[in-house]
């Protein structure tokens, strides 16, 4: 089926298999969007179309789609061998810790949103 990719100005058409979860994908554009934004004081950013940016934006898409479910199935993993392990009542387990991958996804989006951008 066909999945159009909106980041801020740019509308990409991809094509993806009937089984992919689009609300995944909208839920992560949607944040990849935010944060765009956010590094660009609050504004929207007016990127480039060119194969380039395409590329760049297909890439960024699929790594995080990727982390997302690396980190997926590392919870699910963790959640096997912590579930034979006692825990106190009431107390709850963390097992997340993601602060790592979102800093690398925020270096990654500003130094795309400062060389992608038109300046001023």
């Amino acid at each position: 089926m066909l999945y159009t990719i909106a980041i801020q100005n740019l509308r990409l058409q991809v094509s993806v298999p009937d089984s992919a979860d689009t609300a995944a994908l909208d839920k992560v554009i949607r944040e990849f969007n935010d944060h765009l934004m956010t590094f660009n004081g609050g504004k929207p950013v007016e990127l480039f179309e060119s194969k380039e940016i395409k590329l760049l934006i297909f890439t960024l898409i699929s790594f995080i789609l990727g982390m997302q479910k690396k980190q997926d199935e590392l919870e699910e993993k963790l959640r096997e061998k912590t579930s034979s392990v006692p825990t106190d009542e009431g107390k709850e387990v963390n097992i997340r810790d993601d602060s790592e991958t979102i800093e690398t996804i925020k270096t990654l989006i500003s130094l795309c949103d400062r060389g992608l951008t038109k300046n001023p």
